[in-house]
């Protein structure tokens, strides 16, 4: 919850939020942890997700905890932190999949995040 933007605002859960840049490291650390102690029990991922469903933390007033990307900050986060932090640790084989949301957005969120100097 301190991590995200809505904590500051309204010091709750729920409703819109994002992550705050300056946590964007420790999350894609998390991520790395989180499939560190999954292992650990015998289970292993062939893929991970930065957000599921991005757009509704930016957009639904939701009643859940949730948190927003834009195709831009996922970009940032996939490039800068999470990629690396993958790449860079034992699950280095893991998938990374942009964009589990809605299938309108997907050809206009794959136009921003995707680069051709960055193979996830």
């Amino acid at each position: 919850m301190w991590m995200k933007s809505n904590h500051e605002e309204v010091q709750n859960f729920t409703g819109f939020s994002r992550l705050k840049p300056e946590f964007y490291n420790s999350w894609a650390n998390y991520f790395v942890r989180f499939l560190e102690e999954y292992r650990a029990l015998g289970v292993d991922f062939w893929a991970i997700t930065p957000q599921n469903e991005p757009i509704h933390g930016l957009l639904i007033e939701g009643q859940w905890n949730s948190m927003g990307m834009t195709a831009t900050e996922q970009k940032t986060f996939l490039m800068q932190e999470l990629g690396p932090a993958i790449r860079g640790s034992e699950f280095n084989k893991t998938k990374i999949i942009m964009m589990d949301d809605q299938r309108f957005s997907v050809v206009e969120w794959s136009r921003v995040v995707r680069d051709p100097l960055f193979l996830l």
